[in-house]
This record gives C-alpha cells, structure tokens and sequence, in this order.
C-alpha cells in the first residue's frame, strides 16, 4: 500500500510537471541588433526540476521496494493487493514493489493465560497457564489466511484453545482430585493432549503446558479443605491403630515370660535387694512361695 500510494503521488507530479513545462509559453528577450534571443521562462524550469526530481524519487522508491528481508527463524507471506503470492524463505527476496511481506516467527514461543474452571461436584476458580510453542513453516500460508498477523495466531488462536483445553479436562475432576498426588501430572498430560488436538491441524506445535495450583473459590476452597480434614482424620486413626498393634504385640511378648519360675525369682530378686534403712521392713507376711511353702533365708539388713 505504501508503494501504491507513494507511486501514484510521484507520478501524478511527473505528469503535472510535464504539463506545465509544455503549455507555459517561452520567454523572448532581445539578443541584438540583428535578431532576438528565446529562454525558457522561470516557470518551465521549475516545471523541468519538478519532472525530473518526481521521476528519481519513483525509481528510488520502486528499487528500495523491491527487496525485502525474512530473518533466520521467520518465513514470509508475500501478498499483492490483500492476496497470497507465495511463501518466502529466511535471507533477501527479490519481490514486486506493490507487494507486500507478513513475517511469522518460527522461533519458541511463550504465551501465559488465566483460564475460568469449573470443577466436578461443584466449585470453580481460575487455572493459570503457561503454554510453549511454535509453527511449521509449510503452514504458514494456512495461517496467514486466518490470521493475518503473527500477533493474532497467539491472541486467536492459542489462548483461545488453551482456555477451552484446561476448562475441559478440569470439569471431570474434584479440586481435591486435582491437586492429589498422581493426579497433578496426570491432569497436565490431559490438558497438553486436548490442546495438542486443537493446535495441530493448523501448523501450530504445542512444546509443553506447565500448570500451577489453580485459584480456588471459596466453594471449592471448602470441599478441598473437607477433604484434606478427612484424610488427616484417617491418618490419625491410621496412626493410632499401629501403635495399638506395637503395644498389643508388646504385651504378648511380656506374656510369655510371666510363669511361676519366674515370678518368683522376681520376688526373690526385690526382697534381696529390699532396703530395710530407706524402706523399712518387709511385711510379716511376706513370701514368695505361698502360706504352704518353706521359709526362705533373705538378707533384710541392708
């Protein structure tokens, strides 16, 4: 457009020019006794500058616009008057001067996004997103078609898609769901093989998702906490059933070394070690055989 309208302003000056110097009338000015001397006038000259400065500038216009240059990671959609010429590769292209080149990067691409959600069971919030990619030079042309600019690709095309990907794969989880361990990965991979579907039959190739703990509301914020309340319930009941086991398991083994031998050779042990001075005497009718049994010496002066 620049070209098309630059073009028809230079030449509509040629031409005025042209004009002008050929309907002014020249000057005659006497040259001597025996003729007369004939110049151009001030006004055809300035008329011829006009022409000739108009004429320059069109050829300086039309070259400088003639070259045009993709960089290294871009591929360029050459147009003429809003339709597809042809698909230029990276370094300098020789084109027509109307023309004009759309260049799309093929370089790696990062687009960030919050997307609204709504969870199974209820509740909702707001997923933050991060979304790397990137698009194939062959379809280039497709997008150009679409979009028309690069910019619009990410703005019309990639967000869009991603909001829709995550929004889908969410509905079919609880907010504890999401965020269980196991869970978290698994719903990333849903969310990257949605949006991989959606991106993919337009040139566009989705590089990876990465997906935060998304923004709860106050509805699902409520379930989550029910359910992390619950599952710590259970591990506190979980815990309490484990020591119950170790004491129980602890009790049968003390058991088992509860007989008569030993009973008595406890006994034995206490009273032998049974300090008379700090605990004063044993009973009267302390023994560790029974009323039936013998007496045994023991040493109670300590």
């Amino acid at each position: 457009m620049f070209y098309i309208v630059t073009a028809a302003v230079l030449a509509l000056v040629l031409v005025l020019s042209v004009v002008a110097r050929a309907t002014v009338p020249k000057e005659t000015v006497p040259k001597d006794a025996a003729g007369e001397h004939v110049r151009p006038s001030a006004t055809r000259k300035a008329a011829g500058v006009t022409a000739v400065s108009a004429l320059v500038l069109l050829l300086l216009v039309t070259a400088g616009t003639t070259l045009a240059r993709v960089g290294a990671r871009e591929v360029g959609i050459e147009t003429s008057l809003g339709r597809y010429s042809r698909t230029l590769q990276a370094g300098w292209q020789v084109k027509a001067p109307w023309a004009e080149v759309e260049t799309f990067s093929t370089q790696l691409q990062r687009s960030e996004m919050d997307a609204p959600i709504a969870f199974a069971g209820g509740g909702s919030g707001t997923q933050h997103m991060t979304v790397q990619w990137t698009i194939t030079g062959e379809q280039a042309q497709e997008l150009w078609s679409r979009y028309r600019r690069f910019e619009n690709v990410d703005g019309m095309l990639v967000q869009p898609a991603a909001r829709e990907a995550v929004a889908t794969v969410l509905a079919s989880y609880t907010p504890a769901e999401a965020r269980a361990e196991g869970k978290v990965e698994e719903v990333r991979e849903a969310v990257e093989a949605a949006l991989t579907e959606r991106l993919s039959p337009y040139g566009v190739q989705l590089d990876s998702v990465a997906l935060p703990p998304a923004a709860l509301d106050q509805t699902a914020q409520d379930a989550l906490n029910r359910v992390v309340e619950a599952e710590a319930n259970v591990d506190r009941a979980q815990s309490r059933l484990e020591q119950a086991k170790i004491d129980a398991e602890a009790d049968r083994e003390r058991n088992k070394n509860v007989t008569a031998e030993n009973l008595v050779l406890e006994c034995l042990t206490i009273t032998n070690n049974w300090n008379v001075n700090e605990n004063g005497p044993l009973p009267a009718t302390w023994t560790c055989f029974g009323a039936d049994t013998a007496d045994v010496l023991v040493n109670t002066n300590r």
